[in-house]
């Protein structure tokens, strides 16, 4: 269990303006989550909030790797991720999500936990595919006896000859 305190803003004391904050997230933080493709990681979170007199906002600039599972071997992957996300929360009488990006928090609220906005975040910026790269020789990095298992199941399709003249055709 990650303690969630270090992702908890006190804005009530602050004054109106700019102020930054940074986030080390590693193992310990996705313990709380249902990881699902996440398996940990090491990653630093700038956060600017801009505090005005009825909202927040926050501005987040995330980098770092994170340990996931490759999409071809099943190995897994450190995967080097970058980005940059934004939340307003805006102060109202009940607390509220409105969109992806605008949350409403009570007027008599004092600070805002970043945690799960954070998490989210973080599954946001991974890629859609999740592969080893390749070496200099243009050689996949993945498991080699995975690759190896994978090509002997694979059948080649068969092709439709009608297909196959029309693709000669094209290539005249």
């Amino acid at each position: 269990m990650v303690d969630r305190k270090e992702f908890v803003v006190q804005f009530s004391g602050l004054k109106t303006g700019t102020h930054q904050f940074q986030f080390e997230i590693d193992h310990k933080f996705f313990e709380d989550f249902d990881n699902g493709d996440l398996g940990g990681g090491n990653l630093t979170i700038d956060c600017t909030m801009d505090k005005q007199e009825r909202m927040l906002i926050f501005d987040f600039a995330i980098r770092g790797t994170l340990r996931v599972t490759c999409d071809r071997c099943l190995e897994d992957l450190n995967l080097p991720v970058e980005g940059e996300e934004r939340l307003i929360a805006k102060f109202g009488t009940e607390e509220i999500e409105e969109n992806d990006e605008i949350v409403v928090i009570p007027e008599q609220d004092y600070e805002i936990d970043l945690s799960q906005y954070l998490y989210e975040y973080i599954n946001l910026i991974l890629p859609y595919r999740k592969v080893h790269g390749e070496d200099e020789n243009g050689n996949s990095l993945c498991n080699p006896d995975i690759i190896k298992k994978i090509e002997e199941h694979t059948e080649e399709e068969a092709t439709d000859p009608r297909w196959d003249a029309l693709k000669k055709l094209k290539n005249k």
